[in-house]
């Protein structure tokens, strides 16, 4: 059975510990389940990793040592990975700005709009006129169309994808 992140957590904390009763306490779990953890890891490399003396608890080996610094890497990049996941799924609101081209919007921005709109709630959208843009800018219809173009085929990517 491959090795689980639980399982992990379990061989790093005993450890740390340097006990299967103090680890089981700070788990909040029985002293069972952290022996089974730890059988469970060596069973997954084939060695022994700890050393268990009645009295004095428990030694990792060199062997030990070096599949718990691992497994503690693992388990801060897990950490890691989901603070960061939900980081992400946060991000995903706030304030859209779009720019527009007021001759050509009309035939295609309602409908991306309208999708948009459907698929992503609690959006603020700020509209910008790409004419007054333009004018800020110093460009010429020319030098706009690339950008048109791009706007054109998003919003029929829009409505194919969404």
């Amino acid at each position: 059975m491959p090795l689980s992140l639980k399982a992990m957590k379990y061989f790093t904390t005993a450890l740390r510990h340097g006990s299967i009763v103090k680890a089981a306490a700070e788990l909040n779990i029985a002293a069972s389940a952290v022996s089974s953890a730890i059988d469970q890891v060596e069973a997954e490399f084939d060695l022994t990793l700890v050393i268990r003396q009645r009295a004095r608890g428990i030694q990792a080996n060199v062997a030990g040592r070096n599949v718990a610094q691992k497994c503690e890497h693992l388990l801060e990049d897990y950490r890691s990975l989901m603070i960061e996941g939900t980081e992400l799924k946060q991000s995903q609101s706030g304030k859209l700005k779009i720019g527009y081209y007021a001759p050509i919007a009309p035939a295609f921005l309602p409908q991306v709009l309208i999708r948009f709109c459907q698929t992503v709630l609690m959006s603020r959208l700020s509209w910008k006129n790409v004419t007054m843009m333009r004018h800020r800018m110093g460009c010429s219809r020319a030098d706009m169309m690339p950008f048109f173009l791009w706007l054109k085929v998003f919003g029929l990517l829009l409505n194919l994808t969404l």
